[in-house]
């Protein structure tokens, strides 16, 4: 299997990313959010409560970097990218992020109202196999 190969069977089995961002006076924040990855449009998808801290952050610096959290090796997919707030809507990936992680769809149907969609764009990732095999691989 190569590496592109990896990246995309990372980013469909992993359920979570410690997703990193910053405040305009630089201070970090990193904190653990639910995700689905679109290969096609090349594009993280992550639910987030509108108003919250971190939209506040994203707003003032759009800059983040997000690593998956490992499930039961080291292999995990890191990256630096752009955050946005979807075009999208929350119902229009409702059905995917139930697909993928189907402990999420109370916190959906109970909070909808009240959830934003954010996206990643980025281009570039490392790709952690283990302690020997880091590769960083452009996916655009």
């Amino acid at each position: 299997m190569d590496v592109k190969d990896k990246f995309r069977e990372l980013m469909k089995v992993s359920n979570d990313i410690a997703l990193a961002s910053s405040s305009s006076d630089n201070q970090p924040n990193v904190r653990i959010v639910r995700f689905y990855y679109d290969e096609k449009d090349n594009l993280l998808y992550f639910l987030t409560l509108k108003n919250s801290q971190k939209t506040s952050e994203f707003e003032e610096n759009n800059k983040v970097a997000f690593t998956t959290v490992p499930k039961n090796s080291l292999q995990h997919v890191k990256a630096k990218g752009i955050v946005t707030k979807s075009k999208k809507s929350v119902q229009d990936l409702k059905e995917t992020f139930i697909e993928k992680i189907p402990s999420i769809k109370m916190n959906i149907e109970q909070g909808e109202a009240f959830m934003d969609l954010y996206e990643i764009s980025f281009s570039k990732v490392t790709v952690t196999l283990d302690q020997k095999h880091v590769e960083n691989i452009e996916i655009i």
